[in-house]
């Protein structure tokens, strides 16, 4: 529901269609660390009661990888969308996802306020936060993709259309099922196969390195469903692999010595 696209502060989130109030509009993801691994970070960001955040642009990450759309969304005041927390259930990660608080037309930038969500005490703008701009007057043309694209499994032809307001009275994990843009995280997906690289390799044996050492992985290692938990944090760190595949491979390295 979403693209990327230039706008007067650089880079920001756009819909690509007409949106209604309540519709998950992107998530905002990328690789996962312990809050206390977290040093600096313009694109950190916390996710609640889970002792991790989401380090949207690798800034304290070993390695990188590709950027999720949601971390391009820009700050302001006055937003048409807000942050939204959705537990982890059956399976699924925790994740946090952008909806739309009002109708947002198709090329109008997806703003939210960078403040609402923070902890009491940590702003995000300790100098104020930059004047507003003529950014809800403004309107990008959204790229139309190719009658072939597949968006997570869907054919374009295929994506749920959302109609009015009745959609936001549902449950936000049924409102994800309808969002393209988040289903990395909402099935089992379609993992990458095929050999590890020598550059993975090393990035997986440093982030092991850093996350043993951390208060947060003792107590993953002593909470029932710890270790499932930390494979998973493990995996958001190789886009495409799943936790089962990185915990293999790490059995591998630990092997071959």
């Amino acid at each position: 529901w979403a693209f990327v696209a230039a706008c007067g502060v650089g880079l920001g989130l756009f819909a690509r269609a007409d949106i209604v109030r309540g519709q998950v509009v992107a998530e905002y993801a990328g690789p996962r660390l312990p809050g206390e691994l977290a040093a600096r970070g313009a694109f950190v960001l916390d996710l609640p009661g889970s002792g991790t955040v989401i380090d949207g642009a690798y800034e304290n990450s070993p390695g990188d990888g590709p950027f999720w759309p949601g971390v391009f969304a820009n700050h302001s005041a006055r937003p048409n969308a807000a942050l939204e927390y959705v537990p982890a259930m059956g399976g699924a990660l925790d994740a946090m996802v952008l909806v739309a608080t009002e109708a947002i037309e198709a090329g109008s930038e997806v703003r939210f306020n960078y403040d609402r969500n923070r902890k009491e005490g940590k702003r995000y703008w300790g100098r104020g936060a930059p004047a507003e701009t003529g950014w809800r007057e403004e309107r990008v043309r959204p790229p139309a993709p190719a009658p072939a694209e597949r968006l997570f499994g869907k054919a374009v032809e295929d994506l749920p259309t959302w109609t009015d307001d009745a959609e936001a009275s549902k449950p936000l994990r049924q409102r994800l099922q309808s969002a393209p843009c988040c289903g990395r995280y909402l099935s089992a997906g379609t993992y990458r196969r095929g050999e590890w690289s020598a550059a993975a390799d090393a990035r997986l044996r440093t982030l092991l390195q850093m996350l043993h050492g951390t208060q947060w992985h003792a107590r993953c290692s002593s909470r029932p469903g710890g270790k499932e938990r930390f494979w998973e944090v493990v995996a958001t760190h190789f886009y495409g692999r799943s936790p089962a595949e990185c915990q293999g491979r790490w059995r591998a390295i630990a092997r071959s010595g």
